[in-house]
């Protein structure tokens, strides 16, 4: 497989970047396994691995230890899976430590209502850290699994794929490896319909009592308002457009 993998990465001169597992036998031949990234260059080489530090219900495996990039031609990358995306190390180390401009993730995540779901985190994570993501995911929309997308690092949704049905799909764009960061509104899918998710399972995790709601009027063009749970307070401006708001969607 290794090879296969290899010689794709060699043929199509692109770099490769692949999760999977892995197994390694010390001197007394006992094993350890390992939730692994494997990042193949343009030439075939086998270049760096990444052994995923959070693991999640993954009781069988070990946790890696090191935060890992890797450098290309066009800029260097950070490395991390699945629930990775929501802790410190790896996901935040890359922009305060190693200068990382773009991060590979190949996940498995199982989308989870109303704050979990696959895309909506890897949007949020986009956003916080001002990085182009190429995140690949796992496609079992029966189980919630699924959800992959290139984000420019200003939020910009430039492709992505999900599915309710089981299927595959390459997700191809042009990113800008040096854009400055300016925040701005952004729509997850630019002006294409949206198919609707009937068969894709994604659980339900939330406790309303946990959280402070407000009601937002916005039929307004400029709203500024706050809301507080205890004595933590956010403050935020929305700009709604009236003419390309949807009243079936939920803000």
């Amino acid at each position: 497989t290794l090879l296969r993998l290899s010689n794709s990465a060699k043929e199509h001169a692109v770099y490769l970047v692949v999760n999977l597992l892995e197994r390694e036998r010390d001197s007394s031949n006992k094993s350890t396994f390992y939730n692994t990234n494997i990042v193949f260059a343009k030439n075939g080489t086998l270049i760096t691995k990444y052994r995923k530090i959070n693991l999640q219900n993954e009781p069988k495996l070990t946790p890696g230890k090191d935060v890992v990039t890797f450098d290309t031609d066009f800029g260097r990358f950070g490395l991390m899976t699945g629930i990775d995306i929501l802790n410190y190390k790896p996901s935040q180390w890359f922009g305060f430590s190693k200068n990382v401009t773009n991060v590979a993730y190949p996940t498995a995540w199982q989308s989870s209502m109303p704050f979990y779901m696959a895309m909506e985190v890897q949007a949020g994570y986009v956003l916080a850290n001002k990085v182009n993501l190429l995140a690949a995911g796992f496609n079992e929309p029966s189980k919630g699994y699924g959800g992959s997308a290139i984000y420019q690092n200003d939020g910009d949704v430039i492709n992505s794929f999900i599915t309710d049905k089981p299927a595959t799909s390459n997700v191809i764009s042009t990113v800008d490896s040096a854009s400055d960061f300016t925040l701005s509104g952004f729509d997850i899918i630019d002006g294409e319909p949206v198919s609707p998710l009937s068969n894709f399972n994604s659980s339900r995790d939330f406790d309303s009592k946990a959280y402070t709601f407000k009601s937002i009027e916005l039929s307004g063009a400029d709203i500024s308002d706050s809301v507080c749970h205890k004595k933590i307070c956010c403050s935020f401006n929305i700009v709604a457009l009236s003419n390309e708001t949807n009243s079936s969607e939920i803000y």
